[in-house]
């Protein structure tokens, strides 16, 4: 910047500043640079979280540190120890399927719609063993998963059954949206659907993002608790996602939801509609 200086004896700085094609702001920014400081007791809850929760963001590392040490935190400071740390901070992924134009039902109350689907889990001497998981839209609660060495259709049904009995909607006024896998368009599976009470309702063909909650979080499921682990077996699998299920609807905390657990969500709508 000495040339701003020699200019400036002259004529006036700002006019000394265009001539050179320099901004006002950087001129000062260059005079006094800031040494910015991170919190280290900060940075150790958000190394912490990070190696539990890895799809956190700065929003929701910012969200999940404030409840950890009950008290705001900027998330600029959460962004600069995210950089000093070298983690890549998540975006969002980009859609990139060709949407179907297709006006679904969205809710606005718990178990109005539930979204079903499967994924796969590798067990070691038991191979790829399969879990069906059931998802509630609205509140994003994890009601139920049914877990088998095994892909059968009895599997599929066994998960909506016992939603039922743990979650206990009026299936008179539930939709049940899944894709056209072989265990959901099955006969069976759709006459226990229609035994309940329960309206099916399927996808269309290469729209996954029409099951988008079940989507998301078949990936939350996969990073943060299927891929940190190597089953040996079957019941090694299954012990961790007993866990998983209490730790994803009591623990975790969803932007969705305000940045609230589905628990927490949970029993805050109930409180407010009594």
């Amino acid at each position: 910047m000495t040339a701003v200086k020699q200019l400036n004896k002259h004529i006036s700085l700002n006019k000394s500043l265009l001539l050179i094609g320099v901004s006002k702001t950087k001129w000062y920014y260059s005079k006094s640079p800031r040494i910015i400081q991170t919190d280290p007791v900060i940075a150790d809850v958000v190394q912490k979280i990070g190696k539990q929760r890895p799809t956190y963001g700065t929003h929701r590392m910012t969200a999940q540190v404030t409840r950890e040490m009950n008290k705001p935190v900027n998330r600029k400071q959460i962004r600069r120890i995210f950089h000093k740390l070298g983690w890549i901070i998540p975006a969002k992924a980009k859609n990139d399927i060709i949407k179907s134009g297709r006006t679904l039902f969205k809710p606005d109350a718990p178990n109005q719609l539930w979204q079903t689907d499967i994924t796969y889990v590798w067990c070691g001497v038991d191979g790829w063993c399969y879990c069906f998981n059931v998802v509630d839209a609205f509140s994003r609660r994890w009601i139920w998963h049914s877990f088998d060495v095994a892909a059968p259709k009895d599997t599929a049904i066994d998960s909506i059954v016992n939603a039922v009995a743990t979650a206990k909607p009026d299936c008179t006024k539930l939709i049940l949206r899944t894709d056209n896998g072989s265990q959901y368009n099955s006969r069976d599976f759709r006459q226990a659907i229609a035994f309940l009470g329960i309206r099916h309702e399927f996808i269309w063909h290469h729209t996954p993002e029409q099951n988008g909650h079940v989507e998301s979080f078949h990936r939350t499921l996969k990073k943060e608790y299927i891929w940190p682990h190597e089953f040996a077996n079957y019941q090694q699998a299954e012990v961790v996602l007993q866990k998983a299920r209490f730790d994803y609807n009591s623990e975790r905390i969803h932007s969705a939801l305000g940045y609230l657990t589905p628990d927490e969500f949970m029993e805050l709508w109930e409180m407010t509609h009594k």
